[in-house]
């Protein structure tokens, strides 16, 4: 059983019309205690859930493209800067070209869709070609069909 001090701290925690029975600086100390205590288990959920989207995301066989997460690789093609980050988006400048969707022809490609909209088409899409390269680079951006884009990744990943 709780005595004195700890007593009507216990009780004001429980019952706050018992507060004004409890010392002020104990009821404050209690209360941050609380605050930090709830911004510890907000911060290890958030921690959580980050640590599940990265073993959702499907890196290719045997995770072979897994170091590729959390990247971006960007080319400069004539008056427009491209950006393409695995598993997020894809940007031509401040056009959207789409978010990561899904792996296509048995994990050599990735596809982006949902882009910005595109007059006469709707929204803009992706395709990336993985391929084997000495190290990162994004590379071969075109335009084959209107607001539909294309791009080959090099990448030891893909070797």
């Amino acid at each position: 059983a709780l005595h004195g001090h700890g007593a009507s701290l216990a009780a004001a925690l429980l019952s706050p019309a018992a507060a004004e029975d409890v010392a002020s600086p104990e009821l404050a100390d209690a209360r941050a205690a609380l605050s930090v205590a709830e911004e510890a288990e907000k911060d290890a959920n958030d921690a959580l859930k980050s640590a599940d989207r990265v073993l959702d995301v499907d890196a290719g066989p045997d995770g072979a493209y897994f170091a590729l997460r959390d990247r971006c690789f960007s080319a400069k093609i004539s008056q427009y800067t491209y950006e393409v980050c695995p598993w997020g988006a894809a940007k031509q400048d401040h056009v959207t070209l789409g978010r990561w969707k899904e792996w296509r022809d048995g994990h050599t490609k990735w596809f982006f869709s949902g882009g910005q909209h595109c007059h006469g088409k709707g929204a803009r899409d992706l395709v990336v070609s993985l391929k084997c390269g000495p190290e990162e680079s994004l590379g071969n951006v075109g335009e084959p069909e209107t607001c539909s884009y294309s791009a080959d990744l090099l990448t030891p990943a893909a070797c």
